[in-house]
This record gives C-alpha cells, sequence and structure tokens, in this order.
C-alpha cells in the first residue's frame, strides 16, 4: 500500500524462523489498550488499510503474522508482563497511554511497573514514534527517554507535536510543529467520557504515524462500537441499567468507570487483590456508589478500605451479587460489575467472569 509503504517506519520482530518488515505499532498502558488497539485496528481497516490486530487480545503475535502474509500494519497490544521478557521487539510507532498503580504484586514496586513498561520503546531507532500522554503526571517520568520522534497527545493542553484538542476543545486536531490539521468533532467521536477522548487521541496519533490521512480516520472514529466487557451495556431492565466492566482489573480502572456515570451506581467489585491502596478510591465511592456488593478473595479487604464509605453487602457468588444488586437497585440506578481486581480466584480470566455475568443478567425476569 502507497499509505503505508510512503512512511519510512518500519517495526521489526524476528521470531528465530521468521523477520517482517511490516509496520509494527505497540499499545500498552494500564487503562485502556485493549480498546485503543481494536480501535485503532478499525480505524486502519476502516481507512482501507490491511490491519491486523494481535498480542495481549488474545490473538498471539506469531500466529498473526503467519496467517496474515498480506498484512500492511500490525497493531499489537503489549501487556507489563509481555514487555518484562522482550529482546529484540521493536514498534516503529508506540504509545503508553498512562501508568496508574497495577501488577504490583509481580513488579514490586511502582518503578518496577514504569520500567517493565518503558521497555516498549527501549529498542526503538531514531526515525520510530513514542506517543506520551501530557495529561498523565505518571507517564511524564518516560519523557526524553526514547531514541526515536517523541511525540505527545492531550485533551486538556496544546501540544507542539501530536495530538490536542481546539476551538475550546471541540475539534480533534493532528498537530505538527504547532500547525493543526482537524480529523474530527469532539461529539461526533462514538465512545462517551474524558478516558475514551483521551483513548481516540492516541488512536488519531498511531494512525498518524504510519501514514492515514485525516480524512481516511474520520469513519472510523465515528463508528467503533467499544469491546466486551468494557463499560459493556447488558441490558435495561425496569428501568434499570445493567453494564458489564469485568475488564478494570485495577483500582484506576474503577475510577475511570464511576466517574462515567451521573445516576446512582450499586457497583459489584472484588476478585483476586492486586494489592494496590484500595483506600485511595474511599471518597470517589462514597459519592458515586448507592450500595457496594464485594466478593471473592479480595472482599474483606476492599470492606476495610471503603469501610463507612456507602451501605455494603457480602455475596458468595455473582449470582448472588446479581440478586442482591436486583433487590436494592430503583429505577435510574446503574449496576455495574467492575471488579477493580483481578479474576483468577474465581474465573480463569476476567472474560469469563464478564460472560457469566453478563448470562446470568440477560436471563433475569
Amino acid at each position: 500500500s502507497a499509505r503505508v509503504a510512503a512512511v519510512p517506519l518500519i517495526g521489526e520482530l524476528e521470531l528465530g524462523f521468521l523477520a517482517t518488515g511490516v509496520p509494527i505499532v505497540g499499545v500498552t498502558g494500564s487503562n485502556g489498550k485493549t480498546t485503543t488497539a481494536t480501535w485503532l485496528d478499525h480505524v486502519l481497516r476502516s481507512g482501507g488499510v490491511a490491519s491486523v490486530l494481535a498480542g495481549n487480545v488474545g490473538n498471539a503475535l506469531c500466529d498473526a503474522i503467519l496467517d496474515n502474509p498480506d498484512v500492511e500494519v500490525m497493531v499489537v497490544e503489549v501487556s507489563s508482563y509481555q514487555l518484562q521478557t522482550i529482546e529484540r521487539f521493536r514498534p516503529s510507532a508506540a504509545t503508553v497511554l498512562n501508568i496508574s498503580p497495577d501488577h504490583l504484586s509481580r513488579h514490586g514496586t511502582m518503578d518496577g511497573y514504569i520500567s517493565a513498561k518503558a521497555r516498549i520503546f527501549e529498542n526503538q531507532h531514531s526515525e520510530d514514534v513514542l506517543l506520551l500522554n501530557m495529561d498523565d503526571p505518571s507517564s511524564r517520568s518516560l519523557f526524553g527517554r526514547t531514541a526515536g520522534v517523541e511525540r505527545h497527545f492531550s485533551t486538556i493542553s496544546s501540544v507542539r507535536n501530536g495530538v490536542d484538542c481546539s476551538g475550546e476543545g471541540e475539534t480533534v486536531c493532528i498537530v505538527d510543529d504547532r500547525i493543526r490539521t482537524p480529523v474530527v468533532r469532539r461529539e461526533d467521536i462514538s465512545l462517551r467520557g474524558a478516558h475514551n477522548l483521551s483513548n481516540a487521541l492516541a488512536v488519531i496519533g498511531l494512525a498518524h504515524s504510519v501514514g492515514l490521512s485525516a480524512e481516511g480516520m474520520a469513519d472510523g472514529l465515528r463508528s467503533f462500537r467499544g469491546v466486551p466487557h468494557r463499560l459493556e451495556p447488558v441490558r435495561k431492565l425496569a428501568g434499570v441499567s445493567w453494564v458489564n466492566d469485568s475488564k478494570a482489573t485495577n483500582q484506576d480502572s474503577l475510577r475511570i468507570a464511576l466517574m462515567t456515570f451521573d445516576a446512582p451506581v450499586i457497583l459489584i467489585a472484588g476478585g483476586l487483590s492486586k494489592g494496590s491502596d484500595y483506600t485511595a478510591l474511599r471518597e470517589l465511592i462514597s459519592r458515586h456508589v448507592k450500595k457496594l456488593i464485594l466478593m471473592g478473595d479480595a472482599a474483606a479487604e476492599l470492606s476495610e478500605a471503603w469501610s463507612g464509605a456507602t451501605e455494603m453487602e457480602l455475596a458468595e457468588s455473582m449470582e448472588d451479587a446479581v440478586e442482591r444488586a436486583r433487590r436494592s437497585a430503583e429505577t435510574g440506578d446503574v449496576v455495574l460489575l467492575s471488579p477493580a481486581c483481578a479474576s483468577f480466584d474465581m474465573y480463569s480470566s476476567f472474560e469469563e467472569r464478564g460472560d457469566h455475568f453478563r448470562r446470568i443478567v440477560e436471563e433475569l425476569r
């Protein structure tokens, strides 16, 4: 494709028996990486680029390369666990969306966790691009560290090179040396919420890095419908909205979820603890949550961390949690599964947990 080949960005991944010159776009971060990677793949394909999504989304990168010989861009979601073991992984464009406490039981400290995330750009060359979030204080420790071209995105500030919002924040623009190219009106972006606006800016910056025009991005930014298990509406029953956010496996994901809703929330949380300081969410829960329903191994830990913030119940299973939520919910409420914990105490994955929640809710009468 001339659209991609015209851009002098070549990602490299050697698998012993296979090397590819296809541009590799890497996406990591504490929150939003699956949404951003999936959205980027959608935008590229909507713009006529033969893109394939792989990595931490469940499609192994080596399989994706072997199965798609005509791919033009490989979009790869990468977790901190995967980045710990890389050797020659080199994305021609990469982003660290944000950094907040997560997986500290594995990485030990925030410095260890940040160092793992930073490996996404450690093999970059001078022509490669790193896109960083100006709005995220923890990401600032990564500024100035890539050997490549550093660009930024911001929903609240102007950037010199990257993506920002102009005209009182109403229009999203690509910025090259402070020259702005409009891409899409903020109100036309398909996913709601400040966190999704930030994700959209990252999508635009990465798509721009592999040569897709502003015009080529617009349709995909308007038509993307999100990913399962991430603030996924399940149904509305008797005036109560049921939402599956099983992918919220850390406290920052829960924070984002709670700030999305104006209505009273009945929150189902818990699972396997991430070892985070859950007390940091106590005030937010006090403001947004009408009732807490806690389950799983971390129930006692969360109960102690959020004691006194709001009314609280303990559930023995997902079925029990849903039934307790149903009894408490009134017209206009939101019942939100947003665990802020891993799933491995009761389920094999957050997908299995979310699917179970969805099935139970869909069977309610």
